[in-house]
């Protein structure tokens, strides 16, 4: 995995030695940390983190809508995934693997049965 990441950076950031890889994960690291701790709007949380990437991130609610992304666009959007994202403010869950997929399902269905929880407490609580 390490070599992964080192080999990634490498080729984000030019040709540059494995040592001086390593120093720019972890600089790059650290300043997500710490625009995390900060608690900085989640617009520069994502700016800050897709500095070392090659592509831009989005962030996605559970209904698969939009709340961020950061990065730049290199070629035009067209019949890729950003196309429907970029214009409407979210995705169809069909347009992602289905392990993601079946994430999503799982994902709601704890969310609804939490909020479902929640409302009983409430309903309880007022009675």
């Amino acid at each position: 995995m390490r070599e992964e990441i080192l080999n990634h950076i490498a080729l984000v950031m030019g040709n540059m030695s494995k040592s001086d890889c390593l120093e720019e994960y972890h600089k790059w690291r650290e300043n997500c940390l710490i625009t995390i701790a900060e608690q900085r709007q989640i617009n520069e949380v994502l700016s800050v983190g897709v500095k070392l990437l090659n592509n831009p991130v989005a962030l996605f609610d559970s209904s698969i809508n939009l709340i961020a992304y950061a990065g730049e666009f290199n070629e035009p959007t067209d019949g890729t995934i950003w196309e429907m994202i970029l214009q409407y403010g979210y995705s169809k869950p069909e347009v992602f693997p289905k392990v993601e997929q079946k994430k999503f399902r799982i994902g709601f269905y704890r969310i609804r049965k939490r909020f479902t929880s929640i409302l009983r407490l409430t309903r309880l609580m007022i009675i």
